[in-house]
């Protein structure tokens, strides 16, 4: 299982991907150009300097995202010719297995070492040398995926609970099919924070939105709307 790099680096100037699969270029690639064009816009002239001063953030996806599970850290990066832009480093699961739960394994040394990795690019200049590093990173634990409940039937984006099972044990069918469909697009996104950004752990179904990914950048989540007063 190979470590994956994509993003940006100062020994390059320009993009880099390798060993990157294609649902991660597919939907992770653009989900991070669109959050990186919306913030700039929300943090305006200050964007630059949040950005570089912006944690490194851990992340779980499940297979529903890209294809496969990934599991990594994402860091603000710079290319050889000073343009801003994160470095992704990660790893993807084997076809048909998955990664644990962070909640249930964070894998705390592995993400140590792959952190330490991220950061050491920022000062080796010679692009082969990153690539020996990267080589020698272990992969992370991962699992066999759980099959599909048998009371539980997959149509076209929708898990469905059909039939006799359903009038014998609703509530357990669909609560087995929701906790499936909640593994399958489990999405996690954690840091231990620095000197001036606070620890800080995300968690849902999707990928973050504009608005919490700027406050992934700033630490402010005051930045996101007020839901509307449903009294107004």
């Amino acid at each position: 299982m190979p470590i994956a790099l994509y993003g940006k680096l100062p020994a390059k100037r320009d993009f880099i991907a390798e060993a990157v699969p294609r649902g991660f270029l597919d939907t992770f690639e653009p989900w991070l150009q669109g959050m990186l064009a919306a913030s700039r816009l929300r943090l305006g002239t200050e964007w630059q300097r949040l950005f570089y001063g912006a944690p490194l953030w851990r992340f779980h996806l499940g297979p529903g995202h890209c294809g496969r599970a990934l599991l990594g850290a994402l860091m603000p990066s710079v290319d050889g010719v000073g343009r801003p832009f994160p470095l992704v480093a990660f790893a993807a699961a084997p076809e048909g297995c998955t990664f644990p739960s962070p909640l249930a394994d964070p894998q705390g040394p592995w993400f140590e070492a792959l952190e330490g990795f991220l950061l050491s690019t920022l000062d080796i200049g010679d692009f082969a040398r990153i690539l020996s590093s990267r080589a020698a990173l272990d992969a992370p634990t991962h699992v066999d995926q759980p099959p599909l409940p048998e009371a539980v039937t997959a149509l076209s984006g929708t898990l469905a609970v059909l039939g006799q099972a359903f009038v014998e044990a609703p509530q357990e069918t669909v609560a087995q099919a929701d906790a499936h469909l909640g593994a399958v697009f489990s999405s996690f996104w954690w840091t231990v924070g620095g000197a001036a950004f606070p620890a800080a752990a995300l968690c849902g179904r999707t990928f973050p939105d504009a608005d919490t990914f700027s406050g992934m950048l700033t630490g402010d989540w005051s930045l996101r709307p007020r839901p509307p007063d449903r009294a107004a």
